[in-house]
């Protein structure tokens, strides 16, 4: 009787750990990868939902009593539970943890009114420290309407 080659049981231990030292190192790096994800697409809305208000402002000629309605991007982040409403004038943007990592607020005073974009102090969340790090704040405030103006 002849045997039919075949692997041996060390042979197939060996390509388990292959498998398993491939795996250790790989879905760390997919979690990682997720992670900037959410990160980018927040930064995203973000910027969408500011640009939208501002272009609002700009073609209306007047700043909305509720932030929501100048900007759809704001309405589908409250909607998808990505940021939540504190006041009319204030949203709350979640990221990691932290339910308060953005807070994109108009402000309005005898100058006109500002679009501010301002992050929370708590520094123990990773992804909320690295949307601060993506995020250009050095455009806000964003003047919506006052004497900086120029239509």
């Amino acid at each position: 009787m002849k045997l039919k080659p075949a692997f041996t049981m060390i042979e197939l231990i060996f390509v388990i750990v292959i498998i398993g030292i491939l795996a250790a190192v790989a879905i760390p790096k997919l979690a990682a990868t997720r992670d900037d994800a959410k990160v980018s697409v927040t930064a995203k809305h973000i910027s969408d939902a500011s640009s939208e208000i501002v272009s609002y402002v700009l073609s209306q000629s007047i700043v909305e009593n509720d932030i929501s309605d100048m900007s759809n991007v704001v309405k589908s982040m409250i909607a998808i539970d990505e940021a939540t409403k504190v006041d009319n004038k204030t949203i709350n943007v979640k990221m990691g943890s932290i339910n308060d990592c953005a807070i994109l607020k108009i402000v309005t005073n005898t100058n006109g009114a500002l679009l501010t974009l301002t992050f929370t102090s708590d520094s123990s969340d990773n992804q909320c420290n690295d949307l601060k790090n993506t995020i250009q704040s050095i455009k806000y405030p964003m003047s919506l309407s006052g004497s900086t103006i120029i239509r």
